[in-house]
């Protein structure tokens, strides 16, 4: 078993938070956790959203200088450490450091992808981007000592059915399907009543949340806010956009920032999430997870690698297509309504618990 690891992220985000916050929980105590992070954001948190690594008690924080000589000092640290295995938190821009940091000595790593990789099919297609991800993926892929991925369609497309490069580049039994899990003890159902009068909300009919950045669907958002004066909308997290923040409905919450343990009740108050981020794969995505477990009906980008429910509604990023759906499901009756909401409750659990992919998540980066 590793009893070394180390996790790399050159800037902080909470969804990587989170998830060195369950490593601590499920890793075996002999097991010493460190994250190697970097001073790039420096001056400028505010802005990218940067905040303190919080909640940490395991791991060792070391932060290095973003500058040139960043590959050197990761690679001297890994050999003075023993760093017997490392990790990515964040996106796949860190798989040439992680080359360069393990070639030629004891440390290996892992590529954590957090996202999609286009097929080989859709080169004809599309632009020589999707070529150079694809050889991207395929370069540093070979080198790696497991690939794991929170998206089933990748993990079925490379670990299953086997392209022709696949079988060249990745060898058989490399790619792991692990789904990013939600804390389901603390992501639970309450009393919507109860959560609406706690926070404020209690007069309010129909209520929609949006938690992340706004990014793509910004334009969509802004108009559901405007074409649905009878929804409260409340966004909370980072607006990347230039079109919410000059939004003058009333309507329409903005919350920079709440703790996991404010946004249950945020969840709870509300009757759906429209969590139509920018992103391609990479499963649901964390907050689609937290308000499934929370009970509440969600709205995500279309999909075809996750199972099933009539609690989870996959669509095309549109807002005549959202919109759609927002009327369908306040258009049910309540004991409809209520229904569903255990089924979302229970699908969350089902597929993305924490304890229920606790021995995959040891087993995958332990081993």
């Amino acid at each position: 078993m590793i009893k070394k690891i180390c996790f790399f992220s050159a800037g902080f985000a909470f969804n990587r938070l989170n998830r060195l916050r369950y490593y601590e929980r499920i890793f075996p105590t002999e097991v010493k956790i460190y994250l190697f992070t970097t001073n790039k954001y420096e001056g400028k948190e505010a802005e990218n959203y940067q905040h303190q690594w919080e909640g940490l008690k395991r791991t060792k924080i070391v932060v290095a200088d973003y500058g040139f000589d960043l590959p050197f000092a990761f690679r001297k640290f890994c050999k003075n450490n023993k760093i017997e295995r490392i990790v990515n938190l964040g996106n796949r821009k860190s798989f040439p450091l992680f080359l360069f940091a393990t070639l030629f000595n004891s440390t290996k790593y892992i590529v954590s992808l957090m996202g999609g990789v286009p097929a080989e099919a859709t080169v004809k297609k599309h632009s020589f981007s999707y070529l150079k991800e694809i050889l991207f993926f395929y370069l540093f892929g070979a080198f790696a000592e497991k690939i794991i991925t929170n998206d089933y369609g990748i993990y079925k497309r490379y670990a299953i059915e086997r392209p022709s490069l696949s079988k060249v580049f990745i060898s058989l039994g490399k790619v792991i399907f692990l789904p990013i899990t939600v804390n389901t003890g603390l992501f639970e159902r309450k009393n919507k009543t109860a959560a609406r009068k706690k926070l404020g909300l209690f007069k309010y009919k129909k209520i929609a949340i949006f938690v992340g950045r706004t990014a793509r669907c910004a334009d969509i958002l802004a108009e559901l806010i405007k074409s649905n004066k009878d929804i409260l909308f409340i966004i909370i997290g980072r607006m990347t956009d230039e079109i919410l923040p000059k939004l003058k409905e009333k309507n329409f919450i903005h919350i920079a920032k709440k703790s996991p343990e404010e946004l249950v009740d945020y969840y709870n108050a509300s009757d759906i999430h429209i969590a139509l981020h920018d992103k391609t794969g990479a499963g649901l995505g964390l907050a689609a997870q937290e308000s499934l477990a929370s009970g509440v009906v969600t709205i995500v980008p279309f999909t075809d690698t996750v199972k099933e429910t009539s609690a989870l509604y996959k669509i095309k990023l549109d807002k005549g297509e959202t919109q759609k759906v927002l009327q369908s499901f306040f258009g049910k009756s309540e004991s409809e309504r209520e229904k569903i909401s255990k089924e979302a409750r229970e699908y969350a659990v089902k597929n993305f618990s924490g304890e229920v992919w606790e021995d995959g998540y040891r087993k995958s980066y332990l081993n």
